[in-house]
């Protein structure tokens, strides 16, 4: 096969999903620890949309390691109180149903998600796609369930053996929420996800 018939459809690919990521209207909030944290206005529904950008000195293949490890998202994701394998196609393509502990008197949330990892053969990029899919179980009446979120992250080596993480998230939790919590989840849960998505990927488990 001729390499730059295989590398240019890659590459669009990749620029394409790139651009998407940072798109506009991205503000810059926040960093902490080299994590720096953008936000885009809720939308009418009171979807919150949130990008975080920072870097591991770990090697890309523990990137993906850590990434194929669905548990890990229930160390990543704040006030997760359990996870469970649902389905697993493969290493790169997983359902799995997390459950959220909210502070009362609000509800649990829970939610199924469909993750997809994808990874470019030329460039090493690992891409990473999570998904609501709210009907591939019945609710379960002591949750709510959430019906909008997705989740999407660019991880990319750099030259200098660091690999650059691009992370974002549109999320709805649905019903009346106290804004003093929604800001404790931008401002401090979304980081800690990223922080710890970055020890782990330093951490002797994935080397």
């Amino acid at each position: 096969m001729n390499t730059l018939k295989l590398i240019i459809p890659l590459f669009f690919t990749l620029m394409s999903f790139t651009c998407q990521a940072q798109g506009t209207g991205w503000k810059f909030h926040s960093e902490k620890e080299g994590i720096k944290l953008y936000t885009k206005p809720s939308t009418a529904d009171g979807t919150l949309q949130i990008r975080l950008t920072g870097s591991t000195t770990a090697p890309i293949t523990s990137v993906m390691k850590t990434y194929q490890d669905v548990n890990t998202v229930k160390e990543r994701v704040v006030n997760s109180k359990s996870l469970k394998v649902l389905k697993k196609v493969s290493d790169f393509d997983v359902y799995y149903h997390l459950i959220s502990d909210f502070t009362w008197p609000l509800s649990d949330r829970d939610a199924i998600m469909h993750q997809v990892i994808t990874q470019y053969p030329v460039t090493k990029v690992i891409r990473v796609d999570a998904y609501a899919e709210p009907n591939y179980l019945a609710e379960d009446k002591n949750y709510v369930r959430i019906h909008k979120w997705e989740t999407h992250s660019i991880s990319t080596p750099k030259p200098n053996g660091t690999v650059e993480i691009d992370y974002w998230t549109f999320y709805n939790p649905k019903g009346s929420i106290p804004t003093s919590i929604v800001e404790s989840f931008v401002e401090d849960g979304t980081f800690a996800g990223m922080k710890k998505l970055i020890e782990l990927t330093r951490s002797a488990k994935y080397q």
